[in-house]
């Protein structure tokens, strides 16, 4: 955006820096004409802030200054600021921010007289300030206007800094500005190749209220469950790019090792992270976690359903949910775990005291109980082609009735029971018979 007519920023009015953020904003019109300058750093962290009625607001870290002398440095509760900003020796106050789940400041409130406890009487209030917001952070007004002390401005919606300045009325985000009256942001989505369904201009994605904005890169969702909230959620990324940011699901979400406990058969289990081979699964796997969190209702919103399905594609992968892909282990009919190394399956096939009642350089075949107890079937450690024409021609385990050499072999279910005719090695995948497919590169 380079105007706003119902701000008096005329045509031309916001000028922008090869990162896309703004550097000179020109109020013309209205009852607060002035300018506001912004100086950057070359990772978009935001230095120095001037506005043309004469206040330099400097930010270096934590502390803040304004017009040379500090004005606060921040804590993980609030922020502290000198009692007297022209004498320091008088002291430091500490002032808290109580925020919700979203990390919006809700209430500000401060020790001031020193006694221990928050004074909230009608004559004398320690209750800096209650703010509460509509769902794209513009505040709400015409109640709870009571304010005491100096205005805070710097840690608001989403503990971003409020920009009254000029009139501007925005929200400053690490990668664009956002105007909370009308919901959307100033500049195009960084990432806009990552979400091709989203509007490039799009605050959140939209989705209001089962998230927050990653520095105004992305829609990030939240639980109220803090151990779920450190596994999706990182707000300390560390990242100076849009680019780095794209890791950020993968890196949040992860890829877990999934060990499954030994069956019947006592065979070793082998549990193995998976990992997302597609950069659109690294985003849309986000997209699947918020779907969880919110029963599906997020999904009413998202309008690309081939995203989707590959969304849901990856989060199974990454979770070990997988439903014909590749998979780091396999479960045979009575319930015995085996890897698809063909050499742990052997190993763990005598381990369990299994009779080996052949063997030859491609094969070898076990007879195995069931795991009713109802007698045994022959499970034939086949090595696949190579190289594999697919992955039905790849290392499997063949499970039948008897030894499998014969021409009238009989496979058998999951459950142990035979399956009708002559299944296909496609038909008996299908139907739950093992083949060990191609790992996942």
């Amino acid at each position: 955006m380079t105007s706003d007519l119902n701000k008096g920023i005329a045509a031309n009015g916001i000028e922008y820096n090869h990162l896309n953020m703004p550097t000179k904003i020109t109020v013309s019109s209205g009852s607060n004409t002035g300018t506001v300058d912004y100086v950057y750093s070359a990772d978009r962290m935001k230095l120095r802030k001037i506005n043309s009625n004469g206040t330099t607001t400097d930010y270096a870290g934590s502390f803040v200054y304004e017009n040379g002398n500090l004005k606060q440095f921040n804590t993980a509760e609030g922020y502290v600021e000198p009692k007297d900003a022209n004498d320091y020796s008088v002291g430091f106050q500490y002032v808290y921010r109580y925020s919700d789940v979203w990390g919006n400041t809700r209430i500000t409130y401060a020790d001031d007289n020193g006694n221990g406890t928050i004074e909230t009487g009608s004559s004398y209030s320690e209750i800096r300030r209650e703010q509460n917001y509509y769902p794209f952070g513009l505040e709400h007004k015409g109640y709870n206007t009571a304010m005491n002390g100096v205005k805070n401005n710097l840690k608001t919606y989403q503990k971003q800094e409020f920009t009254e300045d000029l009139g501007l009325n925005t929200h400053e985000w690490k990668y664009r500005m956002s105007d909370p009256a009308i919901g959307r942001f100033w500049q195009v989505d960084p990432k806009a190749s990552n979400y091709p369904y989203n509007s490039t201009y799009a605050f959140q994605e939209n989705k209001l209220g089962i998230g927050i904005e990653l520095e105004g890169a992305e829609n990030w969702p939240t639980s109220s469950d803090p151990l779920l909230n450190q596994a999706i959620t990182t707000l300390n990324t560390g990242e100076t790019s849009p680019e780095e940011l794209t890791n950020t699901s993968l890196k949040s979400t992860g890829a877990y090792g999934a060990g499954v406990a030994a069956g019947t058969g006592g065979a070793l289990a082998y549990g193995a992270g998976v990992k997302a081979t597609v950069g659109v699964i690294a985003n849309e796997v986000k997209d699947e976690v918020l779907s969880v969190l919110t029963d599906g209702a997020s999904d009413i919103i998202d309008l690309s359903k081939n995203l989707k399905n590959l969304a849901k594609a990856g989060f199974k992968k990454l979770f070990g949910k997988a439903d014909n892909v590749a998979t780091d282990f396999v479960v045979t009919p009575d319930g015995t775990t085996v890897s698809t190394d063909l050499n742990k399956v052997t190993e763990s096939f005598d381990n369990a005291g299994f009779n080996k009642v052949e063997t030859n350089p491609k094969n070898s075949i076990y007879e195995v109980p069931k795991s009713d107890g109802d007698g045994t079937y022959y499970s034939r450690v086949q090595q696949g082609n190579n190289p594999r024409k697919s992955d039905v021609d790849g290392n499997r385990i063949v499970n039948t009735q008897n030894t499998g050499n014969t021409s009238n072999k009989q496979y058998v279910n999951p459950n142990g029971s035979n399956m009708t005719g002559n299944p296909s090695k496609s038909e008996r995948r299908a139907t739950g018979h093992i083949q060990l497919e191609k790992p996942i590169q």
